[in-house]
């Protein structure tokens, strides 16, 4: 977490950041340590926690935890003053700010994202065509619409009605709730 923070206060101007983040597992001393790193540049984080038992129920395959769900269930969490989400994997590095990433227009589509360039298709969840299949590891999400078309629901509902389907756990149930119903950014 810390080298993303890091890369995100050196692109960012004082204040100017408001992470969300979902934990599990990390001890308030740690929080703590967490919430002054980004108070020297003025910028704020806020924690959340899911519901482990939830998130317990999903398929996990390879070296995956629970935690790769976690992203399910941010939009629901944060406040309703919080209209849009830029999710970001934490093992990412900025390069560039991200107030024109941020900005992108969606087009009224829930969730804008790159396609995948390792997984390119996925037929077990319908996903044939080379460029329709999005890495979740960044998702511009519009809150508002997430919610309208009940994302989180859906992917609920498919995680647990098609597990046998699932490979790359979240990142399936997104793909496969929101075909072509997606903005497709650079």
């Amino acid at each position: 977490f810390y080298a993303l923070a890091d890369s995100l206060q050196a692109l960012h101007g004082d204040g100017d950041l408001v992470v969300h983040a979902m934990v599990s597992g990390v001890s308030e001393a740690d929080k703590e340590d967490i919430v002054r790193f980004l108070a020297t540049r003025h910028n704020r984080i806020i924690f959340y926690e899911p519901d482990q038992a939830l998130v317990d129920r999903f398929v996990l395959l390879n070296k995956w935890t629970g935690a790769v769900y976690y992203r399910l269930f941010l939009p629901l969490m944060v406040p309703p003053s919080v209209s849009r989400l830029l999710y970001l994997d934490t093992d990412i590095i900025a390069v560039r700010p991200l107030h024109d990433l941020f900005g992108q227009p969606l087009n009224g589509q829930a969730v804008g994202a790159v396609a995948d360039n390792y997984v390119g298709t996925q037929p077990l969840i319908g996903i044939t065509e080379v460029g329709e299949y999005f890495n979740s590891g960044v998702l511009l999400i519009d809150i508002p619409a997430w919610k309208r078309q009940l994302v989180t629901e859906k992917a609920i509902d498919y995680l647990n009605r098609y597990p046998e389907r699932i490979r790359f756990v979240d990142q399936c149930a997104l793909n496969a709730v929101l075909q072509k119903q997606w903005y497709k950014m650079p």
